[in-house]
């Protein structure tokens, strides 16, 4: 009873031992998850945290499933994405693209490969980036409720990005109008309204001055109404030129107002902030227009002085040659009309060089050509080896054919052979017995020619496959009969008897093997034509595989029938080998 009780305690402190080591790694599991998650959800504004709450649950790798370690690297990668870290290598993100295909949730697909195409872009693949792009776009399940509408939306705004870059203006317009629905899909209508507000940049450069008012006006009230002011000024000064050169003055100095006081982007003395100073020209244009001439040419030449680029100083010497123009001066007018001219040749080979240098950023030109080499260098090996593996199979058959046709012709010699030997042997036999019915004295040739046979004999016997040593006495009265002789050149030949030399066949049994004779007679009724010719064959020594071509059969039929006849007659199960012993032993 003691001991039964002791057993109870024992397996009750087993199972708490148990359940709380369960609750303490459901705990840890738990807290792992949560601190995952908690990354998660300040991944957009404190990217730096979300990675020192990765690492911190990677540090515990050992603990963590395979698919929670996966995810950590995702997010991981993710957190150093919106850190701009400048992928050197997509080895990572390929590995957790391999991952998450198979193993994913359709937001996790898409953010893998996401940051694969932001790795190839990094690595100047632009194609390889774009691609990547689609890919994600299409992993993501745009009809789950979960569904990472932001995510998408960021992927759409990369992909426009990479097709202004290459001036595809068409494309980058199509997956900003993508870029814009997704952001409002997932709440984000400022992110939205700065996206739609861009979109001016690109009539821009498609000169549809039109559309650039349109969007700028609508997208200024949008930008108000939600409460963006400072944003909303700053997309004004793109107007201000275009406006004042429609005529549109008034409209023009209202823009012209709100975006130097409410965009930010100027100090205490009215000065716009570095890279922005091409608003001179713009601001010159609209005293141009309103005939302040004084006015005009100060913010030109404002220009001229502040802005050093080169497009700042085409900008300020045309608007001080069409200043020059107004005020009916010809010479200052062609002064800097050719100092524009020049300085925008000068602008434009600058711009080009820019341009290429820009292209060559995307494109990776030294490692696409080295990816091209080794694309060659290997469809080239790849010829090689299709080359020397036909080789090698053309050797081949070539030496199987040699092979073959010196096997047959070794064969054909061995028959002639064999033909010739039984031929002797019929002609010494007709010799001794003639030699014997002479009255001459011929011992001395008869032991000749018997000595000569007996070599000859033994000679066959070694064809035939059998040994003297181990055959019975009986068999070898056989092989001097010319019957048997007959069987053995058809037997070399392979072919058939005809009805005579079958019944010369059972002549011959019936006087050299009666007891197989008997056997023969007494199970007859057992045995169709083709069971009959084969024991008899088989008891003359012919291979079941000569016997198969001398009856006109297949040598698994020889076989199958031989298995049956054991059956049959002997009442034995047992293979063909068997049937074969038992008939060879019947004298």
């Amino acid at each position: 009873m003691k001991q039964n009780k002791s057993y109870t305690y024992f397996k009750l402190s087993l199972l708490i031992v148990l359940s709380m080591w369960v609750m303490v790694g459901c705990s840890d599991r738990k807290a792992y998850l949560d601190a995952l998650q908690q990354a998660q959800t300040i991944m957009e504004t404190r990217p730096d945290s979300a990675l020192s709450l990765v690492d911190s649950v990677l540090r515990h790798r050992d603990e963590l499933s395979t698919k929670l370690q996966m995810q950590c690297r995702l997010y991981r990668l993710c957190a150093e994405n919106k850190l701009d870290t400048v992928f050197r290598s997509a080895d990572e993100a390929k590995h957790l693209v391999a991952y998450f295909d198979r193993k994913g949730t359709p937001n996790e697909q898409t953010l893998a490969y996401y940051l694969l195409a932001r790795a190839y872009a990094d690595m100047g693949e632009a194609p390889a980036a774009l691609e990547h792009f689609k890919l994600a776009t299409e992993k993501a399940d745009t009809t789950s409720k979960d569904c990472d509408y932001r995510q998408l939306s960021r992927i759409y705004g990369q992909m426009a990005t990479l097709f202004d870059f290459q001036f595809l203006l068409d494309e980058e317009l199509e997956a900003a109008d993508l870029s814009i629905k997704y952001a409002l899909m997932a709440g984000d209508t400022l992110g939205a309204l700065m996206l739609y507000s861009s979109k001016i940049f690109n009539y821009w450069k498609k000169n549809k001055l039109d559309s650039v008012l349109i969007i700028q006006d609508s997208a200024y009230h949008a930008l108000t109404s939600y409460g963006a002011h400072k944003v909303a000024a700053g997309y004004l000064g793109n107007s201000i030129h275009v406006l004042a050169s429609e005529g549109k003055v008034a409209e023009a100095r209202n823009n012209m107002h709100i975006y130097e006081t409410q965009s930010g982007f100027f100090d205490a003395e009215g000065n716009i902030e570095k890279g922005r100073e091409v608003y001179y020209y713009d601001k010159g244009m609209f005293y141009l227009a309103v005939n302040k001439l004084d006015s005009a040419e100060y913010y030109f030449r404002k220009e001229l002085r502040e802005g050093h680029d080169m497009n700042n100083q085409v900008a300020g010497t045309r608007g001080l040659s069409l200043m020059f123009n107004k005020r009916h001066q010809p010479d200052s007018t062609a002064k800097y009309a050719l100092l524009s001219y020049e300085l925008n040749d000068s602008a434009f080979a600058q711009l080009t060089t820019e341009k290429v240098k820009q292209t060559e950023a995307m494109y990776d030109y030294r490692r696409n050509q080295q990816k091209a080499q080794e694309e060659e260098r290997k469809a080239q090996l790849a010829n090689l080896r299709f080359w020397v593996l036909l080789l090698v199979l053309i050797l081949v058959l070539l030496i199987f054919s040699l092979y073959v046709y010196q096997l047959l012709k070794r064969r054909r010699d061995v028959r002639k052979h064999y033909l010739a030997m039984l031929s002797k042997q019929s002609d010494l036999l007709s010799e001794i017995d003639y030699l014997s019915k002479s009255k001459a004295d011929n011992e001395y040739l008869i032991e000749k020619k018997e000595n000569e046979l007996e070599r000859l004999r033994n000679e066959l016997s070694a064809f035939q496959g059998i040994r003297q040593t181990t055959a019975p006495v009986v068999d070898k009265q056989l092989f001097d009969h010319p019957s048997h002789q007959m069987l053995m050149r058809h037997a070399v030949q392979g072919t058939s008897l005809s009805d005579e030399e079958w019944r010369q066949l059972e002549s011959l049994i019936d006087k050299e093997l009666p007891g197989f004779r008997d056997f023969l007679q007494k199970n007859r009724h057992l045995l169709n034509q083709r069971e009959y010719q084969t024991c008899i064959l088989l008891r003359l020594h012919v291979e079941t595989k000569v016997i198969s071509r001398m009856i006109g059969v297949s040598a698994s039929y020889i076989t199958k029938i031989r298995v049956k006849m054991l059956r049959d007659i002997f009442h034995l199960e047992g293979k063909a080998a068997v049937f074969d012993e038992l008939v060879m032993n019947i004298c």
